[in-house]
């Protein structure tokens, strides 16, 4: 009897260790929408397009997006605030054509660096609550897709500007 117990006593405390130590290592520091918005983005491009030295490949998910030190895994790319947020992202100069920015909810004025992606040709922003004033040269050579954002923004869009880029409301 004494031998059941304390093989039943052994199993026991291995099995608390494990599930413990197994609970320390899942915790992270990172909000989970903020790794899930990570992960969706990364899982969006497809791998074959991804060079082995850009910062998109440096993702893996293994390891938390904010924990420090980035040696290995999210080693650029992305800053993250105290409170474990992710508030940035820097994609690589890598010639992107086109970014869907839709219905995510994002709010606050266009990021003026749009404006400076040479290679983007189309730009989606439907769906978002972005406001103030459109960055300058933002339409230019660009097919910028935004419903229902021209009312939010501070400035009018001149009409022949909303004639070339086929915005579209509804």
């Amino acid at each position: 009897m004494a031998k059941l117990f304390i093989f039943f006593l052994v199993f026991h405390l291995s099995l608390s260790s494990l599930i413990f130590t197994t609970t320390i290592s899942v915790q992270s520091l990172t909000h989970p929408s903020d790794i899930a918005a990570l992960q969706a983005f990364k899982a969006s491009i497809k791998p074959i397009t991804i060079p082995s030295y850009s910062c998109l490949a440096s993702w893996n998910f293994s390891s938390d997006p904010c924990a420090l030190p980035h040696v290995t895994h999210f080693t650029c790319g992305l800053t993250c605030s105290t409170g474990s947020r992710v508030t940035q992202l820097t994609l690589d100069p890598a010639g992107y054509s086109a970014l869907s920015l839709r219905y995510n909810r994002l709010r606050g004025p266009i990021p003026w660096e749009f404006s400076k992606m040479g290679s983007l040709k189309r730009l989606f922003l439907d769906g978002n609550f972005l406001n103030g004033t459109p960055p300058e040269g933002l339409f230019s050579g660009r097919d910028v897709s935004f419903r229902q954002l021209r009312r939010q923004l501070s400035t009018e869009l001149p009409g022949f500007i909303a004639a070339l880029l086929k915005i579209t409301e509804t």
